[in-house]
């Protein structure tokens, strides 16, 4: 958990995770590439002047249109001294904006139509006439392009749009896979130190402890009559006796938990056994922690706080080690600190241990933070309770 440093304070985060409230990572079984999801890589194609229209926008290119008549009626009542020619605008774009280019030519027609029905001249001679459409015309042009150049907008608007969600889904199925890929690996290193510790506690620890054995019987053959040769076999018995134990201790460390495991009870015995063999206080606190972890959540805690543990005492020179697990806002909090020298960022971000910590606590879907002071040293990994069993009653 930490490494010889400055004590000024310093704050090392490794994922941030998790993009949903709850943080949870996606669960792509393992050993099964995620499936690729459906229009990725696609480029997006839009038909001319149509789009998938929302229901509730819908209504309001209609009310646009609604809306056309009351302007041509005001253009009406007030006659040719006062125009009401810019008001036809703003339908024309909320019909093209939100229903498409086709509605957007429907309201700029019906807009056209309303201007001149609401100005046509009354005895006049044909000469006014025919200016009168002309101007009608030349609106219905204006009108027609502001709809095109709504509908287009929106349009390139849909477009990046659409890419954007292709892209997310491209780095949502990055992201599973990467964590499916760190699931594995860490699976994997954890079934193969588990055989070490198997095959140092079988194989290696036995003949160990055979060598003290036959050293044993030779000290006792030995001490009558050659007491000198008899204290040189009692010096090897006892250092394959102490060879012996330290492989238990080595072979029980890369075990540590296997199969389904409670970390109420398996945090205080590694405090036992990190107090009876490092001589440092370790204090654990389970109380707060209301629920039960799954099997996979519990065995990757159970792994940080090893690791937490191990760096404090051996990089941090700490004397004294609190534990707490608990429950709070939909998570499971392991919080352990210490009172060392604390660390420097730079050189924590280089350590395996660090970034293996962040990957075990990414790999279930949460994140781990580092904060170093001048007291020493605390680690926090909070996983989402999403990922564990149901509340225990």
């Amino acid at each position: 958990m930490q490494s010889a440093g400055g004590a000024s304070e310093n704050t090392l985060l490794f994922k941030v995770v998790p993009r949903n409230k709850n943080m949870s990572a996606p669960e792509p079984s393992v050993g099964v590439r995620p499936n690729v999801m459906p229009g990725l890589g696609k480029s997006p194609k839009n038909e001319r002047g149509a789009r998938r229209i929302h229901p509730r926008s819908r209504w309001l290119g209609f009310a646009s249109l609604a809306c056309i008549p009351l302007v041509g009626w005001l253009d009406h009542i007030t006659g040719p001294t006062l125009s009401f020619a810019l008001f036809y605008v703003p339908p024309v774009a909320i019909a093209a904006w939100y229903c498409g280019r086709r509605l957007g030519f429907i309201a700029a027609f019906a807009s056209a139509a309303a201007w001149f029905t609401a100005g046509i001249p009354e005895s006049e001679p044909l000469s006014i006439a025919l200016v009168h459409c002309w101007n009608a015309t030349t609106r219905l042009l204006i009108y027609s392009l502001v709809a095109f150049l709504v509908a287009a907008v929106r349009q390139q608007r849909d477009q990046l749009q659409t890419i954007i969600e292709q892209k997310n889904a491209r780095l949502e199925l990055e992201m599973a896979e990467r964590a499916l890929a760190e699931r594995e690996i860490i699976e994997a290193a954890a079934r193969e130190q588990r055989r070490i510790a198997y095959d140092l506690h079988d194989d290696l620890g036995q003949h160990l402890v055979g060598i003290a054995f036959k050293a044993k019987l030779l000290d006792e053959k030995l001490r009558s009559t050659h007491p000198e040769q008899a204290e040189e076999a009692s010096t090897i018995a006892r250092l394959a006796n102490d060879a012996a134990r330290q492989t238990r201790l080595t072979a029980h460390k890369l075990d540590g938990a296997n199969g389904a495991i409670d970390l109420v009870t398996a945090l205080p015995k590694l405090a036992a056994a990190v107090e009876e063999n490092c001589r440092v206080r370790v204090s654990v606190n389970t109380s707060a922690c209301s629920v039960s972890v799954s099997a996979q959540v519990a065995l990757q805690l159970y792994r940080i706080a090893q690791e937490a543990v191990r760096n404090a005492i051996e990089h941090g020179r700490a004397g004294k080690l609190e534990i707490y697990l608990v429950s709070h806002q939909e998570q499971i909090v392991l919080t352990v600190s210490d009172n060392g020298r604390g660390f420097d960022p730079r050189v924590a971000e280089q350590g395996l241990g660090f970034r293996t910590m962040g990957s075990r606590a990414h790999s279930v879907g949460g994140s781990c933070e580092l904060e170093s002071r001048a007291g020493g040293t605390t680690l926090i990994c909070r996983v989402p309770i999403s990922r564990t069993p149901a509340r225990v009653s």
